[in-house]
């Protein structure tokens, strides 16, 4: 956009489960269709390859200076295993959602593969506004049962605990002979695998707790609203990706061959 280029022709079909559209698929690169000076460009291909090379050498920074400095950082899981997906940036000003790094107890790695981060933001954005339509129509409820998000994060850390006395059990077994050493490691790894699901599931429920009670149908639409608002004024992605972490619980992404599924997961 910045060198003046319009492109059409990225991708086909639909990640909607509600509305029928063909399965979503990716064009590939040299197949895009691409309009030189669409409109005014606002730097040269020189100017663009040096502030790239510019950027990349800035790019390295600490894994906790980080956090949220993409729209979706700390909501993007695997919809094949659960785990949690990671970004990489490119030279070229793309970011990449990396395959998943997932591999469980016999080392057979995950078969989530990557995609562009642009095309799951979308989806994600279009799936929000749907959710406002609905939220639109339905009627305000003025009791509520929803469970309170201390209780939630209490009962996570007994399922936690509850996990680390079943890895000191099963120590006890193999000390004993109950168990042989193929079993005891086969158990501690499923047991290793679910104590990280349930740790990330807590650290994000603790985030998204802020000091706040349950959100009721107002202060949703309102979120929505703030969101949809920062796109028109001076907020970072870091402020949009909080807002986001208010609204959604988790994005689950899957891919086989060129079939993308993207599914969100409201609080």
């Amino acid at each position: 956009m910045h060198l003046g280029r319009v492109i059409y022709g990225k991708t086909t079909g639909g990640l909607h489960k509600k509305r029928k559209a063909a399965p979503f698929r990716m064009i590939p690169r040299e197949n895009w269709i691409v309009v030189e000076n669409a409109h005014p460009a606002v730097k040269t291909p020189e100017e663009h390859a040096e502030i790239v090379t510019l950027l990349e050498s800035r790019r390295i920074q600490p894994k906790l200076a980080r956090r949220g400095t993409y729209l979706l950082s700390g909501l993007l899981y695997c919809g094949k295993c659960g785990y949690s997906l990671q970004f990489q940036p490119k030279p070229d000003g793309r970011t990449l959602v990396k395959k998943c790094q997932k591999t469980d107890a016999f080392g057979n790695s995950c078969t989530n593969r990557g995609i562009e981060l642009e095309h799951v933001e979308k989806a994600v954005m279009e799936s929000l506004r749907e959710h406002e339509a609905e939220l639109l129509k339905t009627p305000v409820e003025t009791g509520t049962s929803e469970i309170p998000t201390e209780h939630l994060l209490h009962t996570k850390e007994k399922e936690l605990e509850s996990l680390r006395d079943w890895v000191n059990r099963l120590k006890d077994l193999y000390v004993m002979g109950d168990v042989t050493k193929a079993e005891y490691k086969t158990r501690l790894e499923r047991l290793k695998d679910l104590i990280v699901k349930k740790e990330n599931e807590y650290e994000q429920l603790k985030e998204s707790l802020d000091g706040c009670s349950p959100l009721t149908h107002a202060e949703r639409l309102q979120l929505i609203d703030e969101l949809k608002a920062s796109w028109t004024t001076v907020i970072d992605v870091k402020e949009r990706n909080r807002l986001m972490k208010l609204i959604i619980e988790r994005t689950e992404y899957s891919r086989n061959g060129d079939e993308v599924n993207i599914h969100v997961k409201y609080r």
